[in-house]
């Protein structure tokens, strides 16, 4: 599948993803034949892409989709209601009650948030499977003005899949899932961290209590584990005790929480913000390598390496020979070095030459195949 801009669709093409809203309401389903209307409904709620189907490009997203949009709607709905749970029982059937009950062994008609996040976490972690060797290399339809749900989804994604690759055991990995979803819910307080320019000093100190306001906020939810909690107090603290808002470095600073922070930043630098446009995924890639050991844990910082790789599939690339290239599939084995496909352009038509496999040793060591930069990426 391909990302493809919203104002290059055709009639006729496919959508390969279910795309939904921040909220999890569902716009496209999966494998819909692209028509007017559709493009319409897209441009009016300011979708810029879609996943198009293209058989070329692979992209690994771990997650089932549906999962993916109900963690929206009851992250949305958390952040609306400031975590009001009589306000989320009316989002659902007692059936969908008794499901996020039994899933938390208990019994009722009551639920409160913290039964739902660890639902969701559930699924999630079973659809890892226990495996060591997971990639995930998806790009959410995110926008400046719906930033902070999908920032809290997706680093939650990518923390639950570096946390497997560490060979974590299911119940680490289930609370890295459930403190991601909410350790960053409280910057919604902080209106002007979403301004259009810098922070000046008093704004940046002001903005760092979200971290301690997060935390104490989520301690008082029922359900929701203490090391869970503890990410959203942690995840700004730096392995080597230049982070806040304690200060603490290395086994200071629990486990869990050093995945997040390396998550958060990654996540964070390859987003479209106010004040600035989005950083290359490789230079944030790039960033978290050279500051492992530094101010990220080495261990957390690794198992992240592995886990999101330094290109994006169906983005552009220009080659070490001055030839062009799409990204086609990742690997975990070989983050850097992924599978591209040679293109040349010809007046507005991009024209397949040839797929390099980079995962091979061969392919790999041949210098002109070499990957300098994104030089064109849809998001």
């Amino acid at each position: 599948m391909l990302r493809t801009a919203v104002n290059g669709l055709k009639s006729g093409d496919i959508n390969a993803v279910s795309l939904y809203t921040h909220d999890g309401i569902e716009l496209v389903k999966g494998k819909a034949e692209i028509s007017t209307g559709i493009i319409d409904r897209l441009k009016r709620f300011n979708i810029s892409f879609i996943y198009k189907k293209d058989n070329s490009i692979n992209i690994s997203m771990l997650y089932d989709r549906n999962i993916i949009a109900g963690l929206h709607k009851v992250l949305s709905c958390f952040i609306e209601s400031n975590g009001n749970n009589a306000e989320i029982l009316k989002r659902y059937n007692n059936e969908e009650v008794k499901e996020f009950l039994r899933v938390n062994n208990e019994f009722g008609t009551g639920i409160a948030y913290g039964h739902i996040m660890r639902f969701y976490a559930e699924k999630m972690a079973e659809m890892l499977g226990g495996r060591k060797n997971v990639i995930y290399d998806f790009v959410d339809y995110r926008r400046k003005d719906n930033y902070l749900i999908f920032h809290m989804i997706n680093t939650c994604c990518m923390c639950m899949a570096a946390a497997a690759n560490m060979g974590l055991d299911k119940e680490t990995i289930i609370d890295a899932g459930i403190g991601t979803m909410l350790y960053d819910f409280k910057m919604k307080t902080m209106p002007f961290s979403y301004k259009n320019s810098a922070l000046n000093k008093e704004e940046s100190e002001k903005v760092k209590e979200h971290t301690v306001l997060g935390y104490e906020y989520l301690r008082s939810v029922y359900g929701i584990p203490s090391r869970s909690s503890a990410i959203a107090v942690q995840h700004h603290e730096r392995h080597d005790g230049s982070g806040y808002p304690k200060n603490l470095s290395g086994n200071e600073i629990l486990l869990l929480s050093r995945i997040a922070a390396v998550c958060d930043v990654y996540d964070s630098m390859t987003s479209e913000r106010q004040h600035r446009a989005a950083y290359n995924p490789e230079d944030a890639w790039d960033y978290i390598r050279t500051n492992s050991g530094v101010i990220f844990d080495p261990e957390a910082a690794a198992a992240f390496l592995k886990t999101v790789p330094r290109f994006m599939p169906g983005d552009i690339v220009e080659l070490a020979c001055g030839k062009h290239a799409v990204v086609s599939e990742n690997y975990p084995e070989k983050p850097e070095n992924p599978d591209i496909i040679l293109i040349e352009k010809t007046g507005e038509n991009d024209i397949i030459v040839l797929k390099i496999e980079k995962k091979s040793e061969k392919v790999a060591a041949e210098g002109g195949f070499q990957i300098v930069r994104t030089t064109g990426k849809i998001r």
